[in-house]
């Protein structure tokens, strides 16, 4: 196992009231860091979402995780609430 997403597909965002994916785990091995495994996870996950007919992902990241920040938004999401 090199890592692993996990994405829900049935969450109703609880501003906007519109159907949602949300992540709510992105892990890869810290021996596979830098290797594009993430981003082909979260590949997968959006391509999942689209197929459930949802334009939206959703997900949480603890701020001091910079890591990960610098890496959701190298994928194009944004911060939407803290």
């Amino acid at each position: 196992l090199i890592g692993h997403v996990i994405l829900m597909g049935n969450n109703i965002d609880t501003v906007t009231e519109l159907p949602q994916a949300w992540v709510y785990d992105v892990s890869v091995r810290r021996d596979w860091w830098g290797r594009g495994v993430g981003r082909k996870l979260m590949e997968v996950a959006e391509d999942f979402a689209a197929s459930l007919g949802l334009r939206w992902i959703g997900l949480g990241v603890t701020a001091a995780n910079e890591r990960a920040l610098a890496f959701y938004e190298e994928l194009g999401y944004q911060v939407e609430r803290y």
